[in-house]
């Protein structure tokens, strides 16, 4: 019994707890290092506009978060998705914390955020050892017979979350910016870590257009860039060439028209 609760109720909040922040903040710069840092290579590999790129494939995070935990919750395939699901959240945190051990030392590798739960989320090393104690429960607290449908849990077929994920996917709304100020943005200083800044609010940015402000730090492809030569706060991204972690933000003054 306790095993299926921690599965059906404990695994299924946990992972929809993490959609419904990654919803509410919208901010794909708090995606856990090594998913940003692949997105960030992607975007510099091809001409795909970064950001419509990066927010979808926010989007996409999230309504798989979403159609996870709902099948995690009703479906027959529970345990399986369960245990892939979190092994994979186990090894990014892993990831990610020695790419921040070597960066910034062994404290920032335990103490800093994954970005998993938004801007105020819990420390990588907690995080972690929430994943692995409800990894290692869908494992050895769960026998297969235990799964057999009963009532509602198992019946419901794995296509039900599926459509719900892509509703998510599509629904959800992307927070504006509008600016009040009439002023050009100044770009905050951003910390050289490998953890996302949680300095980096929505909140604390003047805006010059409705536009989510976290595009602004989105390198564009050269041949698609939306920004006008006036604007004063072009992201320049550079990764790491030993270890293709994000190096520091840079800022740089675009030319006068």
């Amino acid at each position: 019994m306790i095993g299926l609760l921690l599965l059906h109720v404990g695994t299924a909040a946990w992972i929809g707890y993490g959609a419904v922040m990654k919803a509410v903040e919208f901010n794909p710069l708090l995606l856990p290092p090594p998913i940003r840092d692949t997105l960030m290579w992607v975007v510099q590999k091809t001409s795909i506009d970064a950001n419509l790129f990066f927010e979808w494939a926010l989007r996409a995070i999230i309504g798989a978060e979403v159609f996870i935990a709902l099948a995690v919750l009703l479906t027959r395939w529970a345990r399986q998705i369960a245990v892939l699901t979190l092994a994979f959240f186990c090894v990014i945190l892993l990831i990610a914390m020695v790419q921040a051990g070597l960066k910034d030392g062994i404290k920032e590798a335990l103490s800093g955020s994954c970005g998993c739960f938004g801007e105020a989320g819990l420390p990588a090393s907690v995080m972690l050892l929430v994943d692995g104690l409800l990894l290692a429960s869908a494992i050895f607290l769960i026998k297969p017979d235990m799964m057999a449908p009963t009532g509602l849990r198992g019946r419901v077929p794995v296509w039900l979350p599926a459509i719900a994920g892509v509703i998510a996917m599509v629904a959800v709304v992307k927070p504006e910016v509008p600016n009040t100020e009439g002023t050009q943005p100044t770009p905050p200083a951003i910390a050289s870590t490998a953890w996302p800044d949680p300095r980096a609010s929505a909140m604390n940015r003047p805006r010059l257009r409705p536009t989510p402000w976290w595009c602004d730090r989105l390198p564009p492809p050269a041949s698609t860039a939306r920004w006008p030569a006036s604007h004063s706060a072009t992201y320049v991204d550079s990764i790491s060439a030993a270890g293709g972690v994000a190096a520091n933000v840079k800022y740089r003054q675009a030319p006068s028209a």
